[in-house]
Formats: C-alpha cells, sequence, structure tokens
C-alpha cells in the first residue's frame, strides 16, 4: 500500500499468476501507476489457471458480494497507462473486487483503454471512474469472453473508441449458466464517442 509504480525498463508494473484452489489473495491499497507499458495490460497484468468444468461456480449478482475474489483493490489511480490491449489492466479468468478506482487518459491500441476483462473474469466495481480513455474498441472498458462485471455508482465519461463502444464494448458468448455480462447501478455513462455505440455497444453470441 501507498506506493507509486511509474514506467519501468521491463514494461508495466505488475504481473500476476494465480492457481485455482490455491487460495492465493493479492491487496493493493492507495497505490498510483502513472505512463507504465505494456503489451498486454500496460500497468496490471492478472491471470488465473482455471479448470473449466461441470462443478463450476455460477457466477451472479443481484447485489450479492464476491466471497471468493482473488484481487481485492482500493483507492487506486492509472494514469496514462499503454498497451495493445487493456490499456491500464487486464484480466484473465480472475475475479476481483475494486473500490474507489479511479483510471484516466490510458490507451488500448485494440480493445479496453483502461480496462480488459476476458475469459471468465467477475468483477464488482464500486465508486469506479473512468475518465478520457481511449481504445479501438471500448474506449474504458471492454468485457470479452465469458466475463461479467458488475459496477455500482461508476463515472465513464468522456472516453472514446474508433470503432465500437465508446464507453464500454461487451463481446459476450451466453449460456445457461451465465445470465449476463454487464450490470451497472447508479452509474452516469455521458460523454462518450464511437464510430458505433457511443455509450455502450453489445453483441452477445448464444450456445
Amino acid at each position: 500500500s501507498d506506493l507509486a509504480f511509474r514506467a519501468s525498463d521491463n514494461g508495466g508494473a505488475l504481473a500476476m499468476c494465480f492457481m485455482q484452489y490455491r487460495d492465493s489473495k493479492c491487496r493493493i491499497n492507495n497505490v498510483t501507476f502513472i505512463e507504465n507499458t505494456a503489451e498486454i495490460g500496460g500497468a496490471i497484468y492478472a491471470d488465473q489457471y482455471v479448470f473449466y468444468g461441470e462443478q463450476m461456480e455460477t457466477l451472479r449478482f443481484s447485489g450479492t458480494s464476491l466471497e471468493h475474489s482473488i484481487i481485492h483493490m482500493t483507492s487506486a489511480f492509472f494514469l496514462k497507462n499503454s498497451a495493445a490491449n487493456g490499456g491500464a489492466l487486464q484480466l484473465n479468468n480472475v475475479p476481483a473486487v475494486f473500490e474507489d478506482v479511479k483510471m484516466a487518459d490510458n490507451t488500448a491500441q485494440q480493445n479496453g483503454g483502461s480496462l480488459l476483462l476476458k475469459g471468465l473474469s467477475v468483477m464488482h466495481l464500486n465508486r469506479g471512474q473512468f475518465r478520457g480513455n481511449n481504445a479501438t474498441s471500448g474506449g474504458a472498458i471492454f468485457i470479452s469472453e465469458r466475463s461479467m462485471m458488475r459496477c455500482l455508482k461508476c463515472n465513464v465519461t468522456f472516453n472514446q473508441a474508433t470503432r465500437e463502444g465508446g464507453g464500454i464494448a461487451v463481446s459476450f458468448l451466453s449460456g445457461d449458466t451465465l445470465p449476463y455480462a454487464f450490470q451497472c447501478d447508479g452509474c452516469l455513462i455521458e460523454g462518450n464517442q464511437a464510430r458505433l455505440g457511443g455509450k455502450a455497444y453489445c453483441l452477445f453470441v448464444k450456445f
């Protein structure tokens, strides 16, 4: 806690790899990430090796807490980070709880100007702020594959995508055990720009 990460020679700030059933945890508190760069996840990349099977827990929101989160982040600021995907942060198969996190002026060449969720990632975000981020798709946030995200009292403002989803882009594979990809309660989404879906763009593939 109480740290600042700024661009290093080897790119990015943190890379984390977790194994399912190992009960590994990461807590980040009061940290600033400035001008970091990497191919994936400009400031942070986190991955979890997951067993895909019939015993996987069904994940739902409806106001419930995410009890088995691997990453718990509070009071963090991501500024001017960049990557090909996930300008500030990319999670792959990672459950996470974020509170009071700000992401501003981050850039992705492809997807997720500030944040990219992939695989089976699940995020609960309370009081998040996304402003002035840029990407080809998902100027602020890109949710892909079977990932899910719930925002509570978040501001997504003045982000830009050159293609779709100025604020948020969702490209989701939907099945019976995964009811929806994105839930936003009490949020402000305004001033975002894109060729398709200035506020949000959703592509659902049912299987």
